[in-house]
């Protein structure tokens, strides 16, 4: 594009209303594109539309990404220049535009509101012209009706204009008399009603616009008022619905082309340095004479008098002109001297044929230049007029010979006309039918493909070359950042899945920019989510917006069916997995079950108890849970439940308890054991439990299928990764079923044929959550027996720490707690969050009645606790819990109820720290190290269960931990035994006859002594209504008493939350090298994939350690210190805006000063400002 200048056209408001484009928006576009055509310029028209409907208020199209923002992509970094039409710019849109001109950055606006350069119309000189016509035809009284109010721009100019016309003639101004119409119809039509309303009498009207004075015209005539003999009535723009009313409207033609023509000109002259400064170009109107006003159109009037032929010419070009809609005056006198030369030869010669050929080349001449060939009617016309004149001058002409061609050739215009319609008609015809086929097609596309090959097969039919559909990264915090070709049609090739930056679009690789290149650019948008944008090179932008409907409709249509495609697949395949679990589950449930219980009953019967026969029982139990685990672990991971823990491990250690697990296991069935692997490291990212099974699985499997021969363990590093192998000499796989083994329920024929038992899961979930590491998993066998089979799993591995700065200082002193608070709809959000502040909290208030989306919310937050307010814990506490804690990522954050008081400052706090029975080894304790991080023999843990045999099971579960166990039948003995001995943690049944785990919490609460205590409250796994009641008016009772002070309040809130699991010293120094990585290059285009790429750590991994150690994600923290160093730069320096853009790190300033506004709440140059003062 290089070779071309380039120019960018934006609107503020859409262009397109629906599928129709704009008539104003039109002739601007044609115009622009007429000057970039003779230009030889690059256009790209950024256009946006509104959804017939759907009022467009408050939603703009911009080159910068923003809240009720389109994007586009068209802005300074692929334009040498822009043309603006502004049209109520915010803020942070003013700010931008002054930023890009102050970096010398051309920029023209269309309307006077335009903060730089601007082509304007003569708002002033065409307002006064309409009023003084008026005055011409007697009247006094004249009503205006307005624009926007205190909009600027066009609107204020006309309104100020008017006012000022009024003060020349020496004529009041009446405020009854002056209404708002909005330049809308609707608008126009209410500010008539409001004047007449007003009693006041008038005899003219001026309208800031024709739209709003067609509406006014349809209210006065309503009304029993008559155009022009009661009311004149003048409009503004000359638009097409003008001609075509009854009386047809007098008004000021705005030069739409005009303006956009000499706002390609005058920008070319910034482009190209002949120009600086704030110019204003003014294009003046002119006041088109029709019949509303009280003038006679069409009539004509022959004149007698003597006309030179230089002044005929000048007639015949004025009267052309005031019909034109896209032609200067110039070109017209041009043609104006031509008719009038042919005319006269044709009357010396006595042959209409000079004449018309030369009106035939007119009218030819105004079809190539998409004019209305009405013009030369009217200039014929004039001719008309001064034919007699004409012929007195010339006496050898024959003045009914010259009347004769006039009449030919005024024929010769009509049949143009009659046939040129008559094409146009046609034209439209086929269009409609065209693209009423692409939409049929489009509509029942049903995926990607056929929609490109429909648009590729189409688009030439009506009128378009080519078109690009590209989608941005919205899973990126700039999600135009990045784009990605979704398809093209119309091209040489296929470029779909083509990435590239928006900002550097049109693409080279796609385009040819052998000649000047006009794109039209739309926002591609689907359910009310910017998606995309789409790209047409169409000479008539007009259908654009239509297509891009129809392709909404379509790309939705085509993601629902693939959708319905995936879901009936999913549940095929759920079918099918459920019938073959049900089958080989009977079974093997069934067989340790058998020897279970008969052993059991034998020993049961007998006197005495053989040692075998418990070893027996003990080994069906354990292979029993672990089908049974398997079995769970399979839901939890399709449910999206698997718990993967990422800390940095040494594998060496890490493999040690399975290799001597495996080893045993070897020796025991008489194989030989080998095993190669480091002393110690390499050092991987994991799950130290999950890589034990996942190893143990694997040697388990081998011992299993070998009947003889050797085991054999492998960790080989290599480079980034680390492999490990487990080898035998066992059955082997077919070589058809290795890419069978990892999959649910599946077993060969050669494990069947073998006897030996399995449900087909082990591999299925080794294969999990080997990928849950990053990891990868892979069979290899020759299939032959005896040759058995080799399994390796690849893990990404930590190199070692490199040289990064040592320092690391945080953005400010230390990270807040993140706290939300969540409340119902009766309760204040202020009520509650300034408590909170300056007590080294952050609150965020979530009201639950007033967003349906609030656990989005919460989740938006990252936050360490989470509080429900007395009101919303009394009525729906412990409901709102369970399906907090069933969240993945809020599984592990607390959640307390709470009240404080304002009136006396007294609050309550209640930890709902819970878990479901029946309660498991490993939940217990993961809750136990969490409130019991550091393990000691005398902690006590006190169990109050009025189950015998469930407070049996906790009393076994916790004293394995080696922790002294008090325990309890019933409330009442829990109480007393937790005042006499106050235990280190209490492990409360909340059901419980008599006195409750609630009553019992209450009366700890109300001690001193205890009230410190931390509680794990037991529940069943599903509580009845009647028992979700029951516990939340426990809740609420105890909040109820407000036992502490605010102060103490906010202190226990905060000895919880620092009671959690922290991350450990390994973890938390990865975490610092980030932070160090971000502090070293910041000002790069640096991502989170390529911070934790540079630590061999998963992204996600990087992500979730930030938001423990820091509360908040790499990328925001990333965005922050960018920010921090910008208002540095701003305060300390006398760099650009945009300068300062590109030091951190923006990859323009647009996006700069929008990410500022967000975080600083104001632009870059006002804290510029105040910083300065």
């Amino acid at each position: 594009m290089a070779q071309f200048p380039t120019i960018g056209f934006i609107s503020t408001w859409p262009v397109y209303q629906g599928t129709s484009m704009d008539h104003y928006a039109y002739s601007l576009i044609q115009g622009i594109s007429a000057a970039a055509r003779d230009y030889r310029c690059n256009l790209l028209l950024g256009c946006g539309f509104s959804v017939t409907g759907k009022s467009p208020q408050h939603h703009s199209f911009w080159p910068v990404p923003g809240e009720d923002v389109d994007f586009v992509p068209v802005g300074p970094w692929n334009t040498n220049g822009l043309i603006i039409v502004p049209d109520e710019l915010t803020e942070s849109q003013l700010h931008y535009v002054r930023d890009l001109l102050d970096s010398g950055f051309p920029v023209i606006f269309t309307t006077p509101e335009g903060p730089g350069p601007v082509v304007c119309v003569d708002n002033k000189s065409g307002i006064r012209s309409a009023f003084f016509h008026l005055l011409e035809h007697g009247r006094r009284r004249i009503a205006f009706i307005a624009g926007n109010p205190g909009r600027g721009g066009d609107s204020e100019e006309r309104l100020q204009a008017y006012r000022a016309a009024l003060a020349e003639a020496g004529l009041p101004f009446v405020p009854a008399l002056c209404a708002f119409g909005e330049h809308r119809k609707e608008g126009g039509a209410a500010a008539m009603r409001q004047i007449l309303s007003s009693g006041e009498s008038f005899d003219g009207l001026i309208a800031s616009n024709d739209l709003s004075c067609l509406g006014a015209v349809e209210v006065l005539q309503q009304a029993g008022f008559r155009i022009p003999s009661d009311i004149a009535v003048i409009g503004f723009d000359d638009i097409l619905e003008a001609r075509a009313v009854s009386p047809s409207l007098t008004t000021v033609r705005h030069p739409t082309f005009l303006l956009g023509y000499q706002a390609v000109t005058t920008l070319l002259e910034y482009i190209q340095n002949t120009q600086n400064g704030l110019k204003k170009v003014v294009v003046p109107t002119r006041l088109i004479l029709r019949e509303s006003c009280g003038c006679r159109s069409g009539r004509l009037e022959m004149s007698s008098l003597p006309v030179k032929a230089e002044e005929i010419v000048n007639q015949v070009a004025q009267a052309c002109f005031a019909e034109a809609r896209n032609r200067p005056l110039e070109e017209l006198q041009n043609f104006a001297a031509r008719l009038l030369e042919s005319f006269r030869q044709s009357c010396f010669q006595q042959s209409s044929e000079a004449f018309l050929t030369a009106v035939e080349q007119a009218v030819q001449w105004s079809e190539l230049h998409e004019e209305d060939p009405r013009i030369w009617q009217a200039g014929t016309a004039v001719m008309l007029q001064n034919l007699v004149a004409l012929t007195q001058s010339e006496p050898k002409i024959d003045p009914l010979l010259a009347a004769f061609y006039l009449d030919l050739a005024r024929q010769e215009i009509s049949e143009h006309i009659q046939k040129q319609a008559t094409r146009a008609m046609v034209r439209y015809i086929q269009m409609m039918s065209q693209l009423g086929q692409l939409t049929a097609e489009m509509l029942s596309a049903v995926n990607v493909e056929q929609i490109a090959e429909i648009l590729s097969r189409q688009l030439p039919k009506v009128g378009i070359s080519n078109a690009l559909v590209a989608l941005y990264d919205t899973a990126s915090e700039d999600p135009t950042a990045k784009g990605t070709v979704l398809f093209t049609a119309g091209f040489r090739q296929n470029f779909s899945n083509l990435t590239f930056n928006p900002r550097s679009f049109p693409i080279p690789l796609v385009y040819s920019f052998e000649g000047p290149l006009k794109l039209t650019i739309l926002p591609l948008r689907i359910d009310d989510n910017l998606f995309g944008f789409v790209s047409f090179d169409a000479p008539n932008p007009e259908l654009c917006a239509a297509l891009v409907h129809n392709l909404a409709a379509a790309l939705r249509t085509s993601r629902l069916y693939q959708d319905a495609l995936e879901g009936r697949k999913a549940a095929e395949e759920a079918s099918h997995l459920k019938s073959r679990f049900l089958s080989m589950v009977s079974h093997e449930l069934r067989t340790p079950l058998s020897v279970i219980v008969g052993l059991s009953e034998m020993s049961l019967k007998s006197q005495s108890v053989e040692l075998k026969d418990i070893e027996q029982i003990n080994a069906n139990a354990q292979h029993l849970a672990r089908l049974i685990g398997d079995v769970l672990d399979l839901a939890s991971s399709e449910a999206g439940k698997l718990r993967i823990l990422h800390e940095p491990l040494d594998l060496a250690e890490v493999l040690r308890i399975p290799l001597q697990i495996g080893e045993e296991m070897a020796r025991e069935k008489g194989l030989s054991w080998n095993a190669n692997l480091p002393k110690h490291g390499p050092w991987v990212l994991g799950d130290q439990t999950r890589l034990r099974q996942i190893t143990l699985n694997l040697i388990s499997n081998a011992v299993k299928f070998t009947p003889a021969g050797q085991i054999r363990l492998d960790v080989i590093p290599s480079g980034n990764s680390v492999s490990i192998s487990v080898s035998d000499t066992g059955i082997g796989i077919p070589p058809a079923d290795l890419e069978k083994v990892f999959d649910e329920f599946y077993r060969s024929e050669t494990i069947i044929q073998s006897g030996l038992g399995g449900i087909g899961l082990g591999l299925a979930i080794t294969r999990q959550l080997v990928e849950a590491h990053g990891g990868r998993i892979s069979a290899r066998s020759p299939g032959d027996f005896g040759c058995g089979s080799t399994f390796t799993f690849t893990l990404p591995v930590i190199q070692s720490e490199s040289q990064l700065p040592a320092a690391f200082a945080a953005l400010n002193s230390g990270p807040a707690w993140n706290l939300v608070i969540l409340i119902e709809d009766n309760e204040s959000a202020n009520q509650f969050a300034h408590h909170f502040e300056g007590s080294g909290f952050t609150a965020r208030v979530v009201n639950i009645d007033e967003e349906s989306n609030w656990l989005a919310k919460v989740l938006e937050q990252l936050p360490e606790a989470i509080l429900l307010s007395h009101g919303l814990a009394a009525s729906r506490g412990w409901s709102l819990a369970r399906i907090i804690r069933q969240h993945k990522s809020l599984e592990n954050i607390p959640i307390f109820a709470f009240s404080l008081d304002p009136a006396d400052s007294r609050g309550e706090l209640l930890e709902l720290n819970y878990l479901q029975k029946p309660v498991r080894a490993a939940q217990l304790s993961k809750e136990l190290a969490r409130l019991l991080p550091v393990r000691q023999p005398s902690q006590t843990v006190l169990i109050v269960d009025d189950d015998p045999a469930v407070l049996e099971t906790h009393r076994r579960l916790v004293a394995q931990t080696g922790r002294r166990v008090l325990t309890a039948q019933d409330g009442h003995k829990g109480l007393e035994l937790a005042i006499a001995e106050k235990p280190d943690l209490i492990l409360l049944d909340l059901m419980m006859p008599e006195m409750d785990g609630f009553a019992v919490l209450d009366a700890l609460h109300s001690r001193p002594e205890t009230r410190s205590i931390p509680v794990i409250i037991v529940t069943g796994r599903q509580l009845s209504e009647a028992e979700v009641e029951r516990c939340n008016r426990g809740v609420a009772g105890i909040l109820s008493k407000g036992m502490f002070s605010q102060k103490e309040t906010l202190e226990h809130i905060e000895a919880a939350l620092t009671r959690r699991d922290t991350l450990n010293s390994a973890t938390r120094r990865l975490i610092r090298r980030a932070a160090a990585i971000i502090h070293t290059r910041f000002a790069e285009p640096i991502t989170r994939e390529d911070i934790a790429a540079q630590l061999n750590i998963s992204a996600d991994y990087l992500t979730d350690c930030f938001r423990q150690e820091f509360g908040i994600t790499p990328l925001t923290y990333l965005r922050r210190y960018r920010i921090k160093q910008a208002c540095d730069l701003l305060q300390n320096t006398d760099l650009s805006i945009t300068q300062i853009a590109l030091n951190v790190g923006f990859s323009d300033s647009a996006h700069f000063t929008h990410t500022f506004i967000r975080e600083m709440g104001l632009s870059p140059r006002a804290f510029r400002h105040r910083s300065k003062k």
